[in-house]
C-alpha cells in the first residue's frame, strides 16, 4: 500500500493512493480506515473521495456502525467506472478481453492463429475481435481508456514492435501499436507479455499488503516477471526476464533436439517435453516429429500427454514427473538470486499440466534452494492461468491511468 503525501501539489498522486486503496477492499472502506491506511488527514481524504465520486470512480455503499458515534458511509469501487481492451499475442492464438475497473473480464474471445500467419490478416482478425468484445457494452465505449497488447520479447517498447521474437520471426519490426491506433481509434502500448502478466497477478490481489512475488510463464516459451513491494520490474529497456540462455543442473538426459544444452528454457519447453515422451513411447515419434515446427501442434500434443498420465500412463507421468524436476532446478536459483518467497506459475502450457506437476515441483524446489531454512517458498498457480497476459496488458492501461507511483512525481514513471 503506497502511502500519500499532505503537499497540496501531490494531490493527483494522492487520488491515485485513495483509489488504489479503495480498489483493493472487497467489502467497503470508511473514510476515517483510508486515512489511518494511507497517512492522510481525514480533510485529505474527504476532499479526494468527493472528487473520485464526481468522476464516477467511487461509490457509496450505504452507512455502517462500528462501535460508538455516527455511522460511517462506506466507500467502494465502481468496476463500471473505467475500461480497457488486453490483447495477448501468442504463437498458438490471440486472446483479447475487455475487462472494467476491477480487473473482471467483461467479454472475451479468441483468435486462432495458423502456423506462419501473415501479421496483416491477424491484425484484421484482432480489429474484429475487438469489434466483437464491445459490441454489447455501448456505454463501455464513453469509458475506454485505451489497448494494451503483451507481445513475445525482446521489444522496442517507443516504436511499439518486437525486435526479434523466436517464435514469431514474421512479426519482427511490425509496428503493432501504430497499426492499432490507427485502426481502433484508441491509445495502444505494446509491452513484453511476461512484464503485463506480473502485472495483471499484482492488479488483482486484495488486501493492502504490497506483493513480492517471482512469476513464471509457461506457454510456447518460457519467461519470468518480479513484483517488488507492489511494483513490477520494468528493465531499463523493458525487456525484463529473458532467460533463453540460463543453464541449470539436472539429472534428466539431454535430448538430440536441444540447442543450448542445459538450457532452462528448452529443457521445459513444449518441444522438449513432447519429445522427451517421444523417447520413452508416450507419444508417438511420427506425430512428434510432424509438430516439431508447428507451436500449436506442439501444444496439442502437451495436452494428450497430461491427459495420458491423468488415466494412468506410467510413461506419461514419468516424463511429467521430470519435468517437475527441472522446474524445480531452474527456479531454485532464480529464488535464492531474487530471494523471494513466492512463485506465481501461469500459462497456456501451465494449464495443461498445473494439476500433476505443481505440488511434487514444489516439494523440490523447498528442498534445492539454499535460502530453504531462512523463509520458505510458496508456488501457487497465476489467478487468471492461462489469460494473464491478456488481463495483464488491460490493466497496465488502467494502472496508467488509476495507480500510484512515486516515481511519477519526478518524471520517472517507466
Amino acid at each position: 500500500m503506497q502511502r500519500g503525501s499532505n503537499v497540496p501539489r501531490l494531490g493527483d498522486f494522492n487520488q491515485r493512493v485513495v483509489l488504489d486503496c479503495i480498489r483493493r477492499t472487497t467489502v467497503g472502506i470508511s473514510r476515517v480506515e483510508i486515512a489511518g491506511l494511507t497517512g492522510l488527514s481525514e480533510q485529505t481524504v474527504s476532499n479526494l473521495t468527493r472528487r473520485l465520486l464526481d468522476e464516477g470512480l467511487v461509490v457509496e455503499l450505504g452507512r455502517e456502525v462500528n462501535g460508538p458515534g455516527k455511522p460511517r458511509t462506506m466507500l467502494g469501487l465502481n468496476s463500471e467506472g473505467m475500461f480497457s481492451i488486453g490483447i495477448h499475442l501468442d504463437p498458438v492464438s490471440v486472446a483479447v478481453l475487455m475487462v472494467n475497473l476491477a480487473g473482471e473480464v467483461v467479454e472475451r474471445t479468441t483468435v486462432v492463429l495458423e502456423d506462419d500467419a501473415d501479421p496483416a490478416c491477424v491484425l484484421d482478425g484482432i480489429v474484429t475481435a475487438v469489434e466483437r468484445v464491445t459490441a454489447g457494452h455501448p456505454a463501455a465505449l464513453g469509458r475506454m481508456m485505451g489497448v494494451g497488447v503483451g507481445v513475445p520479447g525482446p521489444i522496442d517498447v517507443a516504436r511499439g514492435v518486437m525486435i526479434n521474437p523466436p517464435l514469431l520471426q514474421t512479426w519482427r519490426d511490425v509496428p503493432i501499436a501504430t497499426l492499432l491506433r490507427s485502426r481502433l481509434g484508441l491509445p495502444v502500448c505494446v509491452e513484453k507479455d511476461l512484464i503485463a502478466a506480473a502485472a495483471g497477478e499484482a492488479w488483482l490481489r486484495q488486501g493492502s499488503t504490497a506483493p513480492d512475488f517471482l512469476y513464471v510463464y509457461l506457454g510456447a516459451g518460457l519467461g519470468f516477471g518480479l513484483v517488488h513491494d507492489g511494483a513490477v520490474q520494468h528493465g531499463v529497456s523493458h525487456n525484463f526476464g529473458e532467460v533463453n540462455m540460463f543453464i541449470v543442473q539436472t539429472s534428466q538426459p539431454t535430448l538430440s533436439c536441444c540447442v543450448v544444452p542445459g538450457s532452462f528454457a528448452h529443457r521445459i519447453s513444449p518441444r522438449h517435453l513432447i519429445h522427451a515422451a517421444a523417447e520413452v513411447g508416450a507419444l508417438d515419434p511420427a506425430e512428434v516429429e510432424s509438430a516439431k515446427n508447428s507451436p500449436t501442434g506442439r501444444d496439442a500434443l502437451v495436452a494428450v500427454l497430461a491427459q495420458q498420465a491423468r488415466d494412468g500412463d506410467a510413461a506419461s507421468a514419468r516424463v511429467l514427473d521430470a519435468l517437475a524436476d527441472d522446474l524445480a532446478a531452474g527456479l531454485a536459483p532464480l529464488t535464492d538470486l531474487l530471494d523471494v518467497n513466492e512463485v506465481v506459475i501461469g500459462g497456456h502450457s501451465w494449464a495443461r499440466y498445473a494439476d500433476l506437476v505443481q505440488s511434487p515441483m514444489a516439494r523440490r524446489l523447498g528442498e534445492r534452494a539454499v535460502l530453504r531454512t531462512a523463509r520458505p517458498v510458496h508456488v501457487q498457480s497465476s489467478r487468471a492461468m492461462h489469460e494473464a497476459i491478456a488481463i495483464g496488458a488491460a490493466t497496465m492501461v488502467l494502472d496508467e491511468r488509476v495507480s500510484p507511483d512515486a516515481r511519477g512525481l519526478s518524471g520517472r514513471r517507466p
